[in-house]
């Protein structure tokens, strides 16, 4: 399309960026030109006719003219340069104005999809955050509901004790037996109290909630007893333990050496260890709470000097030959020791001595004939008269009261002999009562080993007086 009249074309060089610079401008434009403000002004120019006359004139007013147009054409073409340039800054100044608008823009609409995205993000956020609290809520408010239920529910209390079987009581309930469960127990705090004999009693609080179980553990009890160590040389001897306060009294424990005791109550005990046929040993025992306490006691062994008259007896013990006395015999028991000497033509004596711990006893036994007269403390049985006429006496001494006693011997075929007045309150009454005794007959009396012996008697008569 044709640019309008008195327009300048523009020639747009391609790769420049600039207006192509005006290289003729119509001639019409001439006449339009104007002094630009600031290059000074001049007159209006006006063609000369021409000249006929001479073209010399003629030429020089056309360098003229083609001066002023050169003049003007730069004047034109520097003032379209810096129009254009203007105009070019205006397009960079617009376009980097739009390139800014367009990035502010762009940035707006970036922060307000960022905006919105955040806005959705976070309104997600909100919808979690509160759905999660809904949640938490429901959650905690569905466990608030059921620890309520469950806390209306009974517990249960577990226990054990060291030493086991103690007894267990909760709240004052029929106690249980250590390990112990008790079921069925409110919510809240029950007393419970452990005891066993021996043991310091443990009150203790428990805390029970609604279907649970409340474990205690194991509980130690302290004991309020001692322990007694017992020992003796030699062993297996038998003790018994007594209160200081009362020696004699019925023993509070017995047993057999050695021996442990563990549950002695705090205080002084007297031990008797016995020993059979040894000499009682006694110790005193102090016992602490918690402590061992030994009490112990040694025997030793003992000599024997044993002699007799007459000497040269055979001595045994239990049926075996020890030697003749006088013998010596060491390494004895500390308690009665029997023997027996034996000795032809004379009767077997027994002898038993106490023997002494750590000492030598010295010992003389008398060993007696067979064929002596057997008193009344050595016979098995002693004589029984079966013929025993009565003293010839009056009615008159009969009635005196007297008193006669007579000793005399039984001789082994049941005679009397040897009758002797011991004692008579009538020398008559007591002549008559000897010469009837002599008369009388007898049953021997038989030694331990049931042989026939003599011995010796007493016979008493006794004769009421007048009432």
């Amino acid at each position: 399309m044709a640019p309008p009249p008195g327009t300048v074309p523009k020639i747009s060089v391609p790769g420049s960026g600039m207006p192509p610079p005006v290289t003729a401008l119509p001639f019409e434009a001439i006449s339009k030109l104007r002094p630009l403000p600031g290059k000074g002004t001049a007159p209006p120019f006006e063609a000369p006719a021409p000249e006929r006359k001479s073209r010399v004139g003629f030429y020089i007013g056309i360098g003229v003219v083609a001066a002023l147009i050169a003049v003007a054409i730069g004047i034109v073409l520097e003032a379209r340069m810096e129009r254009a340039k203007a105009n070019d800054l205006e397009e960079q100044e617009a376009l980097a104005h739009h390139v800014t608008e367009q990035r502010l823009k762009e940035a707006e609409i970036a922060a307000k999809v960022e905006a919105a995205r955040s806005a959705k993000e976070m309104a997600k956020e909100v919808e979690d955050a509160k759905r999660q609290a809904e949640d938490d809520t429901r959650k905690q408010v569905l466990a608030e509901l059921e620890a309520e239920r469950l806390s209306k529910l009974p517990g249960t209390i577990t226990v054990a004790t060291d030493p086991a079987g103690a007894a267990v009581s909760i709240d004052g309930a029929v106690p249980l037996t250590s390990p112990a469960k008790a079921d069925g127990l409110k919510s809240g705090t029950h007393k419970v109290q452990i005891s066993l004999a021996g043991y310091d009693s443990v009150a203790m609080n428990a805390e029970v909630m609604g279907s649970k179980t409340t474990d205690l553990g194991v509980v130690r009890l302290v004991t309020i007893y001692g322990s007694m160590d017992l020992s003796t040389s030699p062993d297996g001897l038998e003790f018994a333990i007594r209160p200081a306060a009362d020696p004699n009294g019925k023993p509070i424990r017995t047993g057999r050496t050695p021996a442990s005791i563990d549950d002695i109550p705090k205080g002084d005990y007297t031990v008797t260890f016995s020993r059979p046929g040894c000499r009682d040993h006694v110790a005193d025992v102090s016992v602490a709470r918690g402590a061992r306490s030994p009490a112990a006691a040694t025997w030793v062994n003992g000599a024997l000097e044993l002699s007799s008259e007459p000497s040269g007896a055979n001595v045994s013990k239990d049926g075996a030959f020890l030697g003749t006395t006088p013998l010596v015999l060491h390494d004895l028991t500390p308690k009665v020791a029997t023997f027996e000497l034996t000795l032809p033509g004379y009767d077997p004596t027994p002898v038993s001595c106490q023997i002494p711990e750590g000492d030598t006893l010295k010992f003389s036994a008398q060993i007696l004939r067979k064929d002596r007269v057997f008193t009344a403390g050595e016979v098995k049985t002693a004589a029984q008269a079966y013929e025993s006429p009565e003293p010839s006496l009056s009615s008159a001494q009969r009635k005196t009261g007297a008193d006669v006693l007579l000793s005399l011997v039984v001789r082994r075929d049941g005679s009397a002999t040897n009758v002797e007045v011991v004692r008579s309150t009538d020398d008559d009454i007591a002549r008559r009562c000897k010469a009837a005794v002599e008369k009388w007959k007898f049953h021997p009396a038989t030694a331990p080993d049931d042989r026939t012996v003599e011995s010796a008697v007493e016979v008493p008569f006794k004769f009421p007086g007048t009432q």
